[in-house]
């Protein structure tokens, strides 16, 4: 995330402040994701994207409160039918791909 856009919206904030909080809004698009017993999901925030220049902000520290941070995840379970298969793996039988 670049955090000229911490607010949201097209138009970034082409100035920060230096030590100053900043309170960035994320948003997540849902996938169709099973995770099997024993699985886990790795979050991981990084001050420079991979697929852009970096921002002028990335030259300074970023930190984040853990302490007043939630992260959120529903577990919804649905039959296989309604979830996403992509046409070239093989699922169910003797395939390790599971539903």
């Amino acid at each position: 995330m670049d955090l000229r856009f911490h607010a949201g919206g097209r138009d970034g904030q082409e100035v920060l402040p230096p030590l100053v909080s900043v309170n960035a809004l994320m948003e997540f698009l849902p996938m169709d994701v099973i995770l099997q017993p024993g699985d886990g999901l790795l979050l991981t925030v990084t001050q420079t994207g991979e697929d852009y220049v970096p921002s002028p902000l990335a030259t300074g520290g970023v930190t984040i409160d853990w302490a007043q941070s939630t992260l959120t995840l529903p577990t919804i379970d649905r039959p296989c039918e309604t979830l996403f298969q992509v046409p070239m793996i093989e699922y169910g039988g003797e395939t390790t791909r599971q539903c």
